[in-house]
């Protein structure tokens, strides 16, 4: 279940993906143009908006390995914290009966993979709480 807490940070991580204030990046959370402008991908958006330091720059959210006591592991946000603060799934591949992949898996496909842009990003993001509040967890 989505807490009220949880609700306020995807309103809050969609207005910021819908505001035009960041420019996409892929495969990093947030890393430079020339001229040392930062460029984010969705998550590092939600890392920006949420107060995570400033030196996850090239930095990946990690896959192999996440650390539950810190919440980061070499300066990548993990698995727990990302679930923690917004409510979607991040941890468990098998969420709910039909979820092909967690919400995680399928935010990072859609800004890096698919290439959709931050406004798509923020309909994905209304769809997957959506799901997620519609479906029982197992």
């Amino acid at each position: 279940m989505i807490s009220v807490a949880q609700r306020e940070t995807l309103a809050k991580w969609k207005a910021a993906l819908r505001s035009g204030e960041y420019e996409q990046t892929r495969g990093a959370l947030v890393t430079e143009k020339r001229g040392g402008t930062p460029v984010y991908c969705c998550l590092g958006v939600l890392c920006k908006i949420m107060g995570r330091p400033e030196d996850v720059r090239n930095a990946k959210f990690q896959f192999e390995e996440w650390r539950q006591d810190s919440g980061w592991l070499l300066g990548t946000p993990d698995y727990t914290w990302f679930e923690s603060v917004t409510g979607l799934s991040a941890i468990n591949p098998n969420a709910y009966a039909g979820h092909k992949g967690t919400a995680l898996d399928r935010l990072v496909y859609a800004n890096d993979a698919s290439m959709l842009s931050f406004v798509e990003i923020a309909d994905l993001i209304d769809t997957l709480e959506k799901e997620e509040t519609s479906h029982v967890k197992s």
